[in-house]
């Protein structure tokens, strides 16, 4: 992981803090060490059923009252989920996502909290009740994260590298800023196939923006077709396997509408269940840190209470259907959580 900080004696200070993922959200770590970095940051020492410490159970300076050294802010959460996206754990991406959602719920509309309690879902009595640059991440999240919507405007590009969750078979986006354009977007999904269209829905029609489509596909797939309607495509890059997504690059010149049909053998997808903790709650949900394949193989980090067992759910072509597997958690948990890691591998 990356250190949070350095001494006035020059040492690295060790403790693992939610203050990287500032610097994950902006895409300022090399891929293979920022998605290590990330695996880091999912971990549920780290990270509680309503949001990030910002300081870690397992820190000898942890305390969850105090307001620096162990509470769970929506702020720090939001670049914890963004953090996530840009370094290819879309599944922690997405939970910590609803976490920040999930406040506004609780204690009232709108009403989200500025800081939580790090070992129980209740604010602190100091907490601003309402924090607006906490949930303002929601939407930063939704657009650069899950949409992955990046225009640069002098330059006249769009980046647009979505990473929506895997049990959504579809999603629709209306009026997606670029400058002074807006853009809707439409998003078709199935285990072999992902369909997705941009259409020009406003602004000057003076100059085409060029969109640069960076989609991911899942862990292990076969990129069998590519095909694109409208645009002028551009020359585009040779499918890259990375550590955990098969990612195409296909520019293309938009004037007014381009749609893209990608087929191709599915890989894993992961599916973990979703808990939204109530009032009082402590943390209980399972945690994926990392996966990676070895050979045909899946191999999943993940963490979970000690002496529970839980259920996810796989996804491959050679499966005749989605496979739920339950997954036991032995052995002696971290004293504050008592959460256990585990290795779990999956074959078709």
């Amino acid at each position: 992981m990356y250190a949070f900080a350095l001494l006035d004696s020059g040492q690295v200070r060790p403790e693992l803090t939610v203050w990287p993922s500032t610097a994950m959200s902006f895409g300022l770590f090399d891929e293979e060490r920022g998605m290590r970095e990330a695996a880091a940051e999912a971990r549920a020492t780290l990270n509680t059923d309503w949001g990030s410490r910002a300081l870690a159970g397992e820190s000898k300076l942890f305390d969850p009252l105090h307001y620096n050294n162990g509470t769970v802010w929506p702020f720090c959460t939001g670049f914890t989920a963004w953090g996530q996206y840009r370094y290819r754990n879309p599944v922690a991406g997405f939970a910590a996502l609803s976490q920040i959602v999930n406040s506004g719920f609780t204690w009232g509309l709108g009403h989200n909290p500025e800081v939580m309690g790090g070992m129980m879902y209740e604010p602190l009595e100091a907490a601003v009740p309402q924090q607006f640059f906490g949930t303002s991440f929601i939407l930063t999240v939704l657009g650069r994260g899950m949409l992955g919507w990046e225009p640069d405007i002098p330059a006249g590009t769009i980046r647009f590298s979505p990473q929506f969750p895997t049990d959504w078979d579809r999603l629709t986006v209306h009026g997606v800023p670029a400058g002074r354009r807006r853009y809707d977007v439409l998003m078709q999904k199935t285990p072999t196939e992902l369909r997705v269209t941009v259409r020009r829905s406003g602004g000057p029609t003076d100059a085409p923006d060029t969109l640069i489509f960076v989609p991911h596909l899942p862990l292990g797939s076969r990129l069998t077709d590519v095909k694109v309607h409208g645009g002028v495509s551009l020359p585009s890059e040779a499918p890259r396997q990375t550590a955990r997504d098969l990612e195409l690059t296909l520019p293309v010149v938009l004037a007014e509408e381009v749609t893209f049909e990608l087929h191709y053998e599915a890989g894993y997808e992961v599916f973990l269940p979703r808990v939204v903790p109530q009032r009082g709650d402590r943390s209980r949900a399972m945690r994926l840190l990392d996966q990676r394949l070895e050979g045909d193989t899946l191999v999943l980090t993940l963490e979970g209470r000690e002496g529970t067992t839980d259920t996810l759910w796989v996804r491959h072509s050679e499966m005749p259907e989605q496979r739920a597997m339950a997954v036991s958690f032995d052995g002696v948990g971290d004293p504050v959580d008592g959460y256990v890691r585990m290795t779990l591998r999956v074959s078709p």
